[in-house]
């Protein structure tokens, strides 16, 4: 929403939409001469834009130096305000342009990757699809598609799945971790190799 004060509101009209796009592009380049390259307009042009804009809101939105503008108190305060209203107006475009996408998901996936990877994520698939209901499952087995009610299943592999279709969503990288008393007993530092003679200690989520 364009939240603009009402006494300045109250000044605008329709035949200012195009000044404020204009005034838009000139304050985030700083410069009238690249706000019109950007606009295909000339120099002239864009501070015609911005003197009409000025004029309508009887207020000053640059200070017009030698070779460069600047942009007064107001000016900052009426940028900060259409920056956001544009972001909000792209994002309700983007969203209007999606069809909704409704429905039931049976997902099963590792205690480990639901508990660490999907739920901090949950909260913003729901927000993203609200009409979708997800029923989350979660094992250590491999999922038999042909016998249980399962959509999705997520899991730690290389993907071959034969008569499955997988969607690899990242790469892992796996550390070992130990205290430097530890590391220095089995001199891990001189010969990392040692490691094979190591005690290892697994996710008990895994």
């Amino acid at each position: 929403m364009l939240n603009l004060p009402p006494r300045i509101s109250s000044r605008l009209n329709s035949s200012q939409f195009a000044n404020l796009h204009t005034f838009l592009v000139a304050a985030r380049h700083l410069s009238f001469a690249r706000a019109a390259q950007e606009l295909c307009l000339t120099a002239s042009a864009v501070s015609h834009r911005i003197s009409r804009l000025e004029t309508a809101l009887n207020m000053k939105l640059f200070q017009r130096l030698t070779r460069q503008v600047s942009l007064t108190d107001e000016g900052e305060r009426i940028f900060e305000i259409l920056q956001s209203a544009m972001g909000e107006l792209s994002e309700a475009l983007e969203r209007s342009s999606q069809p909704e996408i409704a429905g039931a998901i049976a997902l099963y996936a590792r205690p480990s990757v639901a508990q660490c990877w999907l739920v901090p994520r949950l909260a913003d698939f729901i927000e993203r699809y609200p009409l979708v209901s997800l029923d989350l499952r979660v094992g250590n087995d491999n999922v038999d598609f042909r016998t249980r009610k399962i959509d999705l299943a997520l899991y730690y592999a290389n993907g071959e799945f034969p008569g499955l279709t997988s969607q690899r969503l990242m790469r892992e990288c796996m550390a070992p971790v130990c205290s430097p008393e530890y590391a220095q007993r089995h001199r891990l530092h001189e010969n990392p190799q040692n490691l094979s003679n190591c005690t290892t200690l697994h996710d008990s989520l895994a």
